[in-house]
């Protein structure tokens, strides 16, 4: 009998209402992977194994086509990403199955400001960082809305260290650190970085993210 569910990464699912709307939403799309290659990609220093549909990763990710395409027939069954971060990739692997920001981000809203810096920090940055390498830059743009959606709501500013953060995460480069620089600095076209910029936020990194 043929699985409808995405091939697990060796983690028990987790418990409550978001896990079963969002495994719903994966065995919805997964069912019409049933029939095509499933490969295994390894991620961070312990090699973490995903297990993945082929054409999934083509269809969603430029530098996955590139790579598996370049492969020949039936080399490619395993890949590994040794500087991914294994929480960063596990976001982008939910996006890739559902289209949707995992609730575990979102979550961070009723929280308290503690608790949503450590979302940044531990999910958020990470997930946008392996959206970067693999060139995904729809997942790119909707981590930084939902940035400027957690974190800037209440007219909160970055610090020296997340912006160091940045760098060491090699994303001085994108809309994000930009993002974040203007934040600092608490300015956006002479104006205070609020929720009320988002849009305008939002479509400078569409701008900046096409070719």
């Amino acid at each position: 009998m043929s699985s409808h569910k995405r091939p697990a990464s060796g983690d028990a699912p987790r418990d409550g209402k978001s896990t079963v709307k969002r495994c719903s939403k994966r065995a919805s799309l997964a069912s019409s992977f049933t029939q095509q290659k499933i490969i295994t990609v390894c991620v961070g220093p312990k090699k973490k194994p995903f297990q993945l549909h082929r054409q999934l990763l083509i269809d969603k990710s430029p530098y996955f086509e590139t790579r598996l395409k370049a492969c020949w027939e039936g080399s490619a069954d395993k890949l590994e990403l040794d500087d991914f971060s294994v929480e960063g990739f596990e976001i982008v692997v939910d996006w890739m199955y559902t289209n949707e920001i995992p609730e575990r981000l979102r979550c961070s809203q009723e929280r308290d400001s503690d608790a949503i810096v450590n979302a940044l920090h531990t999910l958020l940055l990470p997930a946008y960082q392996a959206a970067d390498m693999l060139m995904i830059a729809d997942l790119q743009n909707k981590l930084v809305d939902l940035e400027i959606e957690l974190f800037h709501a209440e007219g909160q500013t970055w610090s020296i260290r997340r912006v160091k953060t940045l760098h060491r995460l090699n994303l001085a480069h994108t809309p994000y650190y930009d993002l974040v620089i203007k934040s600092s600095v608490g300015t956006l076209s002479n104006l205070p970085l609020t929720k009320r910029n988002a849009t305008t936020i939002s479509k400078s990194s569409d701008n900046v993210l096409r070719p």
